[in-house]
């Protein structure tokens, strides 16, 4: 199986605490790998230190099989991509300059004009583009910010450069709880183009608080409780009853759902 991130015994802490437990796991490539557990396991935190924004205090990361620290920042800008929990701008720039700022790991105009206009049309910002950032609302800021890490890793074919699938593309995009503020439809739309892009050579990390959310677009979980990774695997594998009701104290049902036969978790 290729891999988009590889994480061997790592750990993370600061002053003396530590946060996150040695660790061993893999990212899969051009999958869509979900990071779940309670409040306080270490979600945010284990993005942040996959990300390189939190130095390690044993082990080593590979991207892309790679060592991490091999990576200069321009190139990593261009298949990393990463939206952390809050995203923070004060500045009155309009939605489209924000997206934009996801372009700026690139030289070629033409093509980060046509990217720009490609995600804001695959997240219907269009009527937005204008707007200044600091007068809308708090979820059509965050699809800006979505729309913004979504250019930064944008697919060859999906901007027009090319119609055929590029063997070759590999991207990594990291998404801290990005479903935040968003209305159904939205997290829905967002669920697809995750999917659309894992089939372009983009590689996902999302952390997810919806279990159901986890378990039906998923394909492979990583849990956390406590700084520690108690679980990997299919979602089918890993959200059992038993581990569900440790770690959130509730038990849950799967149910099929009537126009699909899919199963579905309900709590």
């Amino acid at each position: 199986m290729n891999k988009a991130l590889t994480a061997t015994g790592i750990s993370y802490g600061v002053k003396r605490r530590e946060l996150l437990a040695p660790m061993d796991f893999f990212l899969p490539a051009g999958q869509i790998t979900a990071v779940i557990g309670p409040n306080g396991a270490g979600k945010s935190t284990l993005i942040g230190t996959l990300a390189g924004d939190k130095p390690l205090a044993s082990g080593s990361l590979s991207l892309f099989g790679r060592p991490l620290s091999d990576w200069q920042p321009l190139e990593m800008a261009q298949h990393l991509a990463v939206l952390p929990q809050k995203s923070g701008l004060n500045f009155p720039f309009t939605v489209r300059q924000v997206i934009e700022m996801g372009r700026m790991p690139y030289g070629d105009r033409a093509l980060n004009q046509r990217v720009v206009d490609s995600v804001i049309q695959q997240l219907s910002l269009d009527a937005l583009k204008g707007a200044l950032y600091t007068m809308i609302s708090g979820g059509e800021q965050q699809r800006t910010q979505l729309a913004r890490v979504l250019a930064q890793i944008w697919p060859p074919d999906l901007s027009g450069q090319s119609s055929e699938p590029d063997a070759s593309y590999q991207a990594l995009l990291m998404l801290d709880e990005p479903m935040t503020g968003l209305d159904l439809q939205y997290q829905r739309q967002l669920l697809g183009l995750l999917k659309k892009l894992t089939a372009q050579g983009v590689s996902v990390l999302v952390a997810l608080h919806d279990l159901n959310l986890a378990y039906q677009t998923a394909d492979h979980l990583l849990v956390l409780d406590q700084g520690q990774l108690i679980a990997q695997g299919t979602p089918e594998s890993v959200l059992t009853t038993a581990l569900i009701e440790r770690l959130y104290c509730v038990t849950p049902s799967f149910v099929k759902e009537p126009r699909t036969g899919r199963s579905v978790l309900v709590v």
